[in-house]
């Protein structure tokens, strides 16, 4: 310690016998003089670091040989038998490390050895911790064992292959074939598929009814009521068919025909406001005029708001001489929808009508 206080004065004198500056050199020179620093922070820092050297070098020196490691405090004891059982807990046990220079010992907690009348006394202080047992995961060992089943059992190539189509069905497809060449004005290729869905399925309506149509268009009458009786033979139930029928029978001038071919469908439920204006009309060029009328008046009832309807009757009762009830057909049919054509037909006939008859309708 005296060479630390031996040092801790040369500082200090040497400090002591450095000149102050004069503050007269401040004044005239007119601006402010350098400000030395004092050193006591250096001079305690140097002090600190000089005691703490000696301190290591004394403790170095002083250490027992053969001390390999800084002793471990033992594990704490329970509250409940801290008391009562001092001697339970033994010491840590050190065990020495490799002979080699820089190896570092092991250090290992010996276990507690405690009597069977502690444990007996306090059996829940001291028992053991048992460990939460694993949670089921049974979605996962399903899946293993399932990709194990698969990887023992690997399928077999997929099959797959289409189902037989009945005559019905592709004559359905060619049907609608047929309808998109149609669409796209290839009339010659649509004719061809419509005969071949009927040569698959003789019962196929819808293909039997466009290749009348086309027929019709053809002005080719003989094959389009080939056609058409034979698809009503098939189904005598078809209107759509009749109807069809008629209109060739109309086209030749066959009205007769085409009433006989309408009249079993006049009281159908499927007759609509077409059948009936159909029906009508063919009944009137055929002269009987009777029974154009009773179709009129029937479908007058059905559909109120058909020009074509009413103008119909009117013509049917003015040929029959009732002026009057043809005149109120012919006005009624001006409250409805007309096209232009026949809207200047109604005005027309209702011009030419006598203004006064005895005929009541």
């Amino acid at each position: 310690m005296s060479l630390i206080n031996k040092m801790l004065k040369d500082l200090a004198a040497r400090d002591a016998s450095v000149p102050a500056p004069s503050s007269k050199t401040i004044l005239e020179g007119l601006r402010p003089a350098p400000v030395r620093q004092t050193r006591p922070a250096a001079v305690i820092v140097l002090g600190v670091l000089i005691a703490g050297a000696l301190a290591a070098g004394i403790w170095l020196h002083r250490r027992p040989p053969g001390a390999s490691a800084v002793p471990v405090p033992a594990h704490p004891v329970p509250p409940l038998v801290q008391e009562k059982l001092p001697q339970a807990l033994a010491p840590v046990a050190v065990t020495k490390g490799p002979s080699r220079p820089g190896a570092v010992a092991t250090v290992a907690p010996a276990v507690p050895q405690l009597p069977a009348s502690a444990v007996a006394a306090h059996p829940v202080a001291l028992a053991p911790r048992r460990p939460h047992p694993p949670k089921p995961r049974t979605r996962f060992r399903r899946q293993s064992l399932r990709g194990a089943a698969m990887r023992q059992a690997p399928p077999g190539p997929i099959e797959r292959t289409r189902a037989a189509r009945t005559p019905a069905e592709q004559a359905q497809a060619l049907y609608h074939r047929a309808v998109r060449r149609l669409e796209g004005a290839h009339r010659h290729q649509a004719g061809n598929l419509l005969r071949q869905a009927l040569g698959l399925d003789a019962r196929a309506l819808p293909p039997r009814l466009l290749l009348a149509g086309l027929a019709i268009q053809d002005r080719r009458y003989e094959k389009a009521r080939a056609l058409l009786t034979a698809g009503l033979v098939l189904h005598p139930h078809a209107i759509a068919d009749a109807m069809l029928l008629a209109q060739v029978d109309l086209d030749v001038g066959q009205a007769d025909a085409a009433v006989a071919a309408l009249k079993p469908f006049a009281r159908a439920p499927a007759a609509r406001e077409s059948f009936l204006e159909l029906y009508a009309s063919a009944a009137m060029r055929a002269g009987q005029m009777p029974l154009a009328a009773r179709v009129y008046q029937a479908g007058v009832l059905r559909y109120p708001h058909s020009g074509v309807l009413w103008t119909g009757l009117g013509i049917c009762r003015a040929a029959r001489g009732r002026t009057d009830a043809a005149r109120r057909a012919f006005m009624a049919a001006l409250r409805c929808p007309l096209n232009p054509v026949l809207l200047r037909f109604v005005e027309r006939k209702l011009a030419t009508l006598p203004a006064k008859s005895g005929s009541r309708g």
